[in-house]
Parts: C-alpha cells; structure tokens; sequence
C-alpha cells in the first residue's frame, strides 16, 4: 500500500486483517498485523480468530 503512496491508518489496516483472516488468507493477515505501529485488542483477536478458524476447518479435512 505504500509503494502506491497511499499509508493507511491503523483502522483501515485492522479491518483489512480481519478480512484477510476470515477469508483464510493468513499470510496477508499475518503480515499486515506486523506492519501495525500498535496492536490493539481487536486485531489481536482477529489474528488469533483466523488462525483458529482455519486451523479447525484444516484439521477436519483430515480426519
């Protein structure tokens, strides 16, 4: 988002994490929680959620 010249706030960014990690892209995710200057509890949560998530959904492939 930057090499565009667009820095987004830490809002924005949080609610891309939270789409990311719901639609199961955690890598994205993951990185965009790194790039924040603060974390805060809801992106915290939603880093957490997304791993979880999919991690179920994984795990019930295989079993």
């Amino acid at each position: 988002m930057v090499a565009v010249g667009f820095v987004p706030n830490e809002y924005l960014v949080t609610k891309l994490l939270i789409l990311y990690a719901k639609a199961g892209d955690l890598v994205t995710a993951s990185s965009l929680f790194n790039e924040l200057s603060r974390t805060s509890l809801i992106s915290w949560n939603a880093i957490i959620a997304g791993h979880v998530q999919w991690s179920c959904k994984i795990r019930q492939k295989f079993t």
